[in-house]
C-alpha cells in the first residue's frame, strides 16, 4: 500500500525519511490506510498551494481573459466605424451599414464570452484539481 506525505499528499516511496516533494519528515509507512490518513487537517505548504501550481495554465487563462477584451475593443471600433461610413455610402445603402455594425459588434461580444468562459474553465480545473490534493491530506 503506498503512502502519502501528511504535508503535500505526494506519494512516498518506501523506508524514505524524507518527502521529495516538500522536503518534509517521515514516519515509517504504516501498516494501514486508517493511520495514514493524519488526524487533524493541514494546509499544504506555500510549495504547493494553488497560486504556485500550473504557471503555465495561469498564463493561457490571463491571455484568454486579455483576448477577450481585446474582443470588446475591437466589436465597439468596427461598429463605430460601420455607423461612420454609412454617411459616406449613397441612399440605398446607408441604413444597412448600422445593421452590419451591429452584426460585427455581436460576432465580437460572442468571441469575447466564449475566451473569457475559456479562461474561467481553467481555473476551474485548477481549482478542482487543488481542493482534491487538500481533500487527499485530510
Amino acid at each position: 500500500m503506498a503512502a502519502y506525505c501528511t504535508n503535500c499528499a505526494a506519494t512516498l516511496d518506501p523506508g524514505v525519511k524524507f518527502c521529495a516533494s516538500c522536503g518534509t519528515p517521515t514516519e515509517a509507512t504504516p501498516p494501514s490506510r486508517a493511520a495514514a490518513v493524519p488526524a487533524t487537517v493541514h494546509e499544504p505548504s506555500t510549495a504547493v498551494s494553488a497560486g504556485n501550481r500550473y504557471p503555465a495554465l495561469r498564463i493561457v487563462a490571463i491571455l484568454l481573459k486579455v483576448t477577450a477584451a481585446v474582443w470588446v475593443i475591437i466589436g465597439v471600433v468596427g461598429l463605430i466605424a460601420a455607423m461612420s461610413a454609412g454617411s459616406d455610402l449613397p441612399s440605398g445603402l446607408g441604413g444597412m451599414s448600422g445593421f452590419y455594425g451591429f452584426l460585427v459588434l455581436l460576432s465580437c461580444l460572442y468571441f469575447a464570452v466564449m475566451s473569457w468562459a475559456g479562461a474561467e474553465l481553467l481555473q476551474v480545473f485548477m481549482d478542482i484539481e487543488d481542493n482534491t490534493r487538500r481533500a487527499m491530506v485530510k
